[in-house]
């Protein structure tokens, strides 16, 4: 019996306090398997007494095991063909009616993410990338596609920076070339990697920043980071909306941009410079143009 279920059975039994820990943790179990005793006291409205009676009264030997419980409850619903067949979509809707669905909760994502309470250290965050000597992007998975998309837009404006996949054992190395004033800036979403929690306690090891962007500030990561910034990336089907993350880099880019424009401006035209004197531009003009006339 899952702990969904011995709640459900206990429920009318309930005091007042052990009705708002089991609502807590009812709608926020995929963080509480990651909390401790103190924040889900604090974060449900009680004393931590209150939360061991709680577990008690389920049939737990005490926190640890409703944790344990929890977590274990987590972890099925990760897996893959879980994710799927609990989608509400219905396979009797018109492709267009499910593009509605996922475009509108893709906006859900970000509009959850733009009022998230825990992102006011976004100006920090910002200004800590500007300022970095070199900026580790790392992430696994389909997160280092976006780690290496991150890399991309901010190098053109001046940040010295390196995209790492965290399951790549030759390029995870290069966290060794790390020194202070460095920052490591990690992506991390269910299912968690172990790879990417080591690579903030090595950056920490280095004294660099470590900034986290997570579905949840208490995931694992991101408790670890000194700084994180969190965004909801719920979906109809077995992976994660990339959507409000993409939206946050841009944000931070965005941020960057308009805060140092100076900067920002040398850069590009540096760029522009390059670009036009080794006639980047005009010889992908030129083969479009040729390519046009064979056409």
């Amino acid at each position: 019996m899952d702990i969904f279920e011995r709640i459900k059975k206990e429920q009318d039994g309930f005091s007042k306090s052990f009705k708002k820990v089991a609502d807590f943790i009812c709608s926020n179990y995929e963080e509480v398997a990651f909390m401790s005793i103190t924040e889900v006291a604090k974060r449900s409205g009680v004393s931590e007494s209150v939360i061991v009676r709680f577990s008690a009264a389920l049939g737990y030997s005490g926190f640890i095991e409703m944790k344990k419980n929890i977590a274990e409850k987590v972890k099925e619903n990760l897996k893959l063909p879980n994710r799927m067949t609990s989608s509400s979509l219905s396979e009797n809707m018109s492709a267009n009616e499910i593009m509605t669905a996922v475009l509108a909760k893709d906006m859900e994502n970000i509009l959850y993410t733009s009022k998230e309470p825990y992102n006011k250290s976004f100006e920090q965050i910002v200004r800590e990338i500007h300022d970095a000597k070199k900026v580790y992007i790392i992430g696994n998975r389909g997160l280092y596609k976006i780690a290496e998309l991150t890399e991309l837009l901010l190098t053109p404006i001046g940040i010295p920076c390196i995209s790492i996949n965290a399951e790549d054992s030759i390029q995870f190395q290069q966290l060794n070339s790390m020194r202070k004033n460095c920052v490591l800036l990690a992506f991390s979403l269910p299912r968690y990697s172990s790879h990417t929690y080591t690579a903030i306690k090595i950056a920490k090891k280095y004294h660099c920043k470590t900034i986290v962007i997570s579905d949840s500030i208490f995931s694992p990561d991101a408790k670890a980071a000194d700084l994180s910034l969190e965004i909801t990336v719920k979906s109809y089907t077995y992976l994660n909306s990339y959507c409000a993350i993409v939206s946050m880099i841009n944000a931070i880019i965005t941020a960057i941009g308009v805060l140092y424009k100076t900067e920002t401006l040398n850069s590009l035209n540096r760029l522009e410079n390059f670009l036009q004197n080794f006639q980047v531009i005009e010889s992908y003009s030129k083969n479009n143009s040729e390519s046009e006339k064979r056409i």
